[in-house]
């Protein structure tokens, strides 16, 4: 039974590609598993980040996504991939498996981005905001992890239930792949997510929560 370690990233880290090879090395991963989809992530794995970003935005399209809106998505997803793009360049030379364990529904596409960026402001506004934006949620975590204790944070359970509608639908997916994952493979599975992934929930909503059975560890990805 492999050991699952959780590393919690932020989606628009400006240092991210820097921290996921660091964090790689750090680890030394048997198997790295990524928050995207099969799908997806076969577009990235052939070099075809493009086409992925248009799939992406004609599933959005058929919702009514505003055309404003899709300028400022097309430059959000070419900021989120940094992870992927480091665990397959890290795969290829180590001959370690990198494997997407995201829910392939496409439905979770507006409800998550719908809640997570409108008002959507300008993508580049975001980034000049975002040091500052990263070492705060990076510091949040840190606190959030460095407790080992049997109860529930009250301020990781409110960041927990402000994100759980996404929740619902692509954790249990995520962590029925994971769960069989560390069951065939031994040594350390590393796995890259979005932050709120990786906190305790107590009603086991989260991929942290559900997986706790197999006493997963989790970091921030600021550490590396």
């Amino acid at each position: 039974m492999a050991h699952i370690h959780f590393i919690a990233c932020v989606h628009l880290d400006p240092l991210g590609r820097e921290r996921v090879a660091r964090a790689l090395e750090a680890e030394q991963p048997d198997v790295v598993t990524l928050e995207k989809s099969a799908e997806d992530f076969k577009f990235i794995q052939t070099g075809q980040i493009d086409q992925s970003i248009e799939l992406c935005i004609a599933r959005l399209r058929k919702r009514r996504l505003d055309s404003s809106d899709e300028r400022v998505l097309r430059d959000y997803f070419k900021l989120i991939d940094y992870a992927t793009v480091e665990a397959l360049k890290y795969g290829k030379v180590r001959g370690v498996p990198i494997v997407p364990v995201d829910d392939a529904r496409e439905a979770y596409l507006q409800r998550y981005f719908s809640h997570l960026m409108h008002p959507m402001p300008g993508v580049h506004d975001m980034m000049a905001k975002n040091h500052r934006i990263c070492s705060s949620f990076y510091s949040m975590l840190e606190s959030f992890f460095a407790y080992n204790g049997p109860h529930f944070l009250v301020g990781e359970q409110e960041r927990v239930d402000r994100d759980k509608e996404d929740f619902c639908s692509r954790d249990p997916v995520s962590a029925a792949m994971l769960r069989e994952l560390a069951s065939v493979h031994s040594g350390k599975i590393v796995h890259f997510c979005g932050g709120a992934h990786a906190m305790r929930d107590m009603q086991k909503k989260t991929l942290f929560s559900l997986l706790e059975d197999l006493r997963p560890t989790r970091s921030v990805l600021s550490r590396y």
